[in-house]
């Protein structure tokens, strides 16, 4: 389970809710902190269809801190078979005692997430335009296509050392 920042506030004021976590480098806390996006999400008032965009980009941005970011596993090929593997064998490692640090900042109108992993990857302009190509002309492929659903669920997006921040707003019909 995530584990709360100690200094985390978890405020909920003005239909606001922040709170921070440190995330251990397993595969399994991927779904816990996405469970915990979807229901304070849901509870600001955001549909299923709102949602469901940015809670991918939230499984991708943390799947990415953990496996590339924390445990530096490499896709080696496109059709790299045994990447499976090599992340199991790395959690198993000095490695994964490497947190990811989660910062969420839901409103009824506006998601912000922040995902720093403790990795030194950082990508570049042209990794990035090359994620989000390789997304679209393959869609069918298995691994490698974190940056592009982060891109696609999210507003805005920024890259900085060690994580990303990225933001969704909220449109709704009408308004």
């Amino acid at each position: 389970m995530p584990f709360e920042h100690p200094d985390s506030g978890k405020k909920e004021k003005g239909g606001v809710f922040e709170a921070a976590f440190l995330l251990e480098s397993r595969s399994e806390t991927v779904n816990e902190v996405e469970q915990l996006a979807e229901r304070h999400l849901a509870d600001l008032g955001w549909t299923e269809d709102e949602s469901a965009p940015f809670l991918l980009a939230i499984r991708e941005a943390v799947t990415n801190a953990i496996v590339h970011g924390n445990l530096e596993v490499a896709k080696e090929s496109p059709d790299d078979q045994h990447i499976s593997q090599r992340i199991h064998e790395a959690e198993a490692g000095e490695k994964s005692k490497r947190h990811v640090d989660v910062t969420f900042r839901f409103a009824p109108d506006e998601a912000e997430v922040t995902v720093v992993d403790q990795g030194r990857f950082l990508p570049t302009e042209d990794d990035v335009a090359q994620a989000v190509r390789d997304f679209s002309e393959k869609p069918l492929a298995t691994s490698g296509r974190g940056i592009g659903f982060i891109n696609e669920g999210a507003d805005q997006i920024e890259f900085f050392p060690g994580g990303i921040r990225f933001s969704r707003r909220r449109v709704r019909d009408g308004f």
